[in-house]
Protein backbone atom coordinates (compact mmCIF):
# COMPACT_ATOMS: atom_id res chain seq x y z
CA UNK A 1 0.00 0.00 0.00
CA UNK A 2 2.71 2.48 0.95
CA UNK A 3 4.74 1.86 -2.18
CA UNK A 4 1.56 2.24 -4.30
CA UNK A 5 0.93 5.55 -2.56
CA UNK A 6 4.49 6.52 -3.37
CA UNK A 7 4.00 5.83 -7.07
CA UNK A 8 0.65 7.62 -7.16
CA UNK A 9 2.16 10.71 -5.59
CA UNK A 10 5.16 10.77 -7.87
CA UNK A 11 3.23 9.98 -11.09
CA UNK A 12 1.06 13.02 -10.39
CA UNK A 13 4.18 15.20 -10.12
CA UNK A 14 3.80 15.78 -6.41
CA UNK A 15 6.36 15.60 -3.65
CA UNK A 16 6.53 12.41 -1.67
CA UNK A 17 5.89 13.95 1.70
CA UNK A 18 4.66 12.84 5.10
CA UNK A 19 4.15 9.27 3.95
CA UNK A 20 5.53 6.11 5.49
CA UNK A 21 7.87 3.60 3.86
CA UNK A 22 10.69 1.72 5.54
CA UNK A 23 13.14 1.23 2.73
CA UNK A 24 13.42 1.08 -1.02
CA UNK A 25 13.94 -2.00 -3.12
CA UNK A 26 16.06 -2.46 -6.19
CA UNK A 27 14.63 -0.34 -9.00
CA UNK A 28 12.03 1.25 -6.69
CA UNK A 29 11.49 4.16 -9.05
CA UNK A 30 12.09 2.24 -12.30
CA UNK A 31 8.49 2.48 -13.51
CA UNK A 32 8.74 6.28 -13.48
CA UNK A 33 10.68 6.40 -16.76
CA UNK A 34 9.70 9.95 -17.73
CA UNK A 35 9.89 11.59 -14.33
CA UNK A 36 12.12 14.65 -14.18
CA UNK A 37 12.06 15.47 -10.46
CA UNK A 38 11.86 13.30 -7.36
CA UNK A 39 11.49 15.02 -4.03
CA UNK A 40 11.34 12.94 -0.87
CA UNK A 41 10.47 15.07 2.13
CA UNK A 42 9.61 13.92 5.66
CA UNK A 43 8.80 10.33 4.74
CA UNK A 44 8.51 8.70 8.16
CA UNK A 45 10.35 5.44 8.61
CA UNK A 46 12.48 5.61 5.45
CA UNK A 47 15.74 4.33 6.88
CA UNK A 48 17.46 2.89 3.81
CA UNK A 49 17.94 3.51 0.11
CA UNK A 50 18.92 0.16 -1.36
CA UNK A 51 21.20 -0.55 -4.29
CA UNK A 52 19.70 0.62 -7.61
CA UNK A 53 16.81 2.44 -5.89
CA UNK A 54 17.44 5.29 -8.35
CA UNK A 55 18.67 3.46 -11.45
CA UNK A 56 18.25 3.97 -15.17
CA UNK A 57 16.00 7.01 -14.90
CA UNK A 58 17.15 8.58 -18.12
CA UNK A 59 15.04 11.77 -17.87
CA UNK A 60 15.60 12.51 -14.20
CA UNK A 61 16.99 16.01 -13.54
CA UNK A 62 16.60 16.38 -9.77
CA UNK A 63 16.70 14.16 -6.70
CA UNK A 64 15.89 16.15 -3.59
CA UNK A 65 15.98 14.20 -0.32
CA UNK A 66 15.12 16.42 2.67
CA UNK A 67 14.16 16.09 6.32
CA UNK A 68 14.80 12.35 6.42
CA UNK A 69 16.33 12.05 9.88
CA UNK A 70 15.39 8.36 9.87
CA UNK A 71 17.44 7.75 6.70
CA UNK A 72 20.68 6.22 7.97
CA UNK A 73 21.82 3.97 5.11
CA UNK A 74 22.38 4.73 1.45
CA UNK A 75 23.65 1.52 -0.13
CA UNK A 76 26.52 1.54 -2.59
CA UNK A 77 25.02 1.94 -6.04
CA UNK A 78 21.71 3.44 -4.88
CA UNK A 79 22.17 6.09 -7.59
CA UNK A 80 23.04 4.56 -11.00
CA UNK A 81 22.99 5.60 -14.64
CA UNK A 82 21.32 8.99 -14.33
CA UNK A 83 22.67 10.78 -17.43
CA UNK A 84 20.50 13.93 -17.18
CA UNK A 85 20.77 14.43 -13.43
CA UNK A 86 21.60 18.05 -12.67
CA UNK A 87 20.85 18.33 -8.96
CA UNK A 88 21.35 15.85 -6.14
CA UNK A 89 20.46 17.25 -2.72
CA UNK A 90 20.80 15.25 0.47
CA UNK A 91 19.69 17.51 3.30
CA UNK A 92 18.94 16.83 6.97
CA UNK A 93 19.33 13.05 7.12
CA UNK A 94 20.74 10.58 9.61
CA UNK A 95 23.43 9.18 7.29
CA UNK A 96 26.84 8.66 8.84
CA UNK A 97 28.65 7.29 5.79
CA UNK A 98 29.24 9.31 2.66
CA UNK A 99 27.23 7.65 -0.14
CA UNK A 100 28.97 5.97 -3.05
CA UNK A 101 28.17 8.17 -6.04
CA UNK A 102 30.56 6.75 -8.65
CA UNK A 103 27.76 5.14 -10.72
CA UNK A 104 25.64 8.28 -11.19
CA UNK A 105 27.48 9.14 -14.42
CA UNK A 106 25.68 12.36 -15.23
CA UNK A 107 26.53 14.09 -18.49
CA UNK A 108 24.88 17.36 -17.42
CA UNK A 109 26.97 20.45 -18.09
CA UNK A 110 25.84 22.06 -14.82
CA UNK A 111 25.79 19.40 -12.15
CA UNK A 112 25.33 20.44 -8.52
CA UNK A 113 25.58 18.33 -5.41
CA UNK A 114 24.42 19.57 -2.02
CA UNK A 115 25.07 17.91 1.34
CA UNK A 116 23.64 20.00 4.13
CA UNK A 117 22.56 19.49 7.76
CA UNK A 118 23.67 15.86 8.05
CA UNK A 119 25.07 15.96 11.60
CA UNK A 120 26.22 12.32 11.65
CA UNK A 121 28.19 12.63 8.41
CA UNK A 122 31.75 12.74 9.74
CA UNK A 123 34.11 11.90 6.85
CA UNK A 124 34.43 12.54 3.15
CA UNK A 125 36.43 9.56 1.82
CA UNK A 126 39.02 9.46 -0.98
CA UNK A 127 37.58 9.58 -4.51
CA UNK A 128 34.15 10.55 -3.17
CA UNK A 129 33.14 12.33 -6.38
CA UNK A 130 34.78 10.14 -9.04
CA UNK A 131 32.27 9.05 -11.70
CA UNK A 132 29.62 11.45 -10.48
CA UNK A 133 29.57 13.62 -13.59
CA UNK A 134 31.46 14.11 -16.84
CA UNK A 135 31.66 17.89 -16.63
CA UNK A 136 32.13 20.64 -14.06
CA UNK A 137 30.91 19.91 -10.54
CA UNK A 138 29.37 22.51 -8.24
CA UNK A 139 29.59 21.25 -4.70
CA UNK A 140 27.98 22.65 -1.57
CA UNK A 141 28.82 20.99 1.75
CA UNK A 142 27.45 22.95 4.70
CA UNK A 143 26.45 22.38 8.32
CA UNK A 144 27.37 18.70 8.48
CA UNK A 145 29.18 16.95 11.31
CA UNK A 146 32.37 16.62 9.26
CA UNK A 147 35.52 15.91 11.18
CA UNK A 148 37.73 14.83 8.29
CA UNK A 149 38.13 15.34 4.58
CA UNK A 150 40.46 12.56 3.57
CA UNK A 151 43.33 13.00 1.13
CA UNK A 152 42.21 12.69 -2.49
CA UNK A 153 38.55 13.27 -1.58
CA UNK A 154 38.11 15.38 -4.72
CA UNK A 155 40.33 13.15 -6.89
CA UNK A 156 38.84 12.47 -10.32
CA UNK A 157 36.26 15.25 -10.12
CA UNK A 158 36.14 18.35 -12.27
CA UNK A 159 35.40 20.65 -9.38
CA UNK A 160 34.22 24.05 -10.55
CA UNK A 161 32.80 25.56 -7.36
CA UNK A 162 33.19 24.41 -3.78
CA UNK A 163 31.15 25.94 -0.99
CA UNK A 164 32.43 24.37 2.20
CA UNK A 165 31.01 25.86 5.38
CA UNK A 166 31.75 24.31 8.71
CA UNK A 167 31.25 25.26 12.34
CA UNK A 168 33.81 27.34 14.21
CA UNK A 169 35.44 24.25 15.74
CA UNK A 170 36.51 22.96 12.34
CA UNK A 171 37.41 26.12 10.41
CA UNK A 172 41.17 26.09 10.92
CA UNK A 173 41.57 22.49 9.90
CA UNK A 174 39.61 22.85 6.65
CA UNK A 175 40.72 26.27 5.50
CA UNK A 176 44.20 24.80 5.13
CA UNK A 177 42.94 21.90 2.99
CA UNK A 178 43.67 21.83 -0.72
CA UNK A 179 42.96 18.93 -3.12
Amino acid sequence: YYVQSLYSSLHCGRTLSKSYIEDTTELTFSTLKNIAHIRINTVRGLYRLKERAFADLLNLHTIDIRNQIWLVIIDSGAFQNLPKLEHLNIVNTGISTFPDLHLVRSSSLRFSLEFMDNPKLLVIPPNAFTGLCDHALNLKITSNGLQEIMARAFNGSKLKNLNLELGQDHCRRYLAYSP
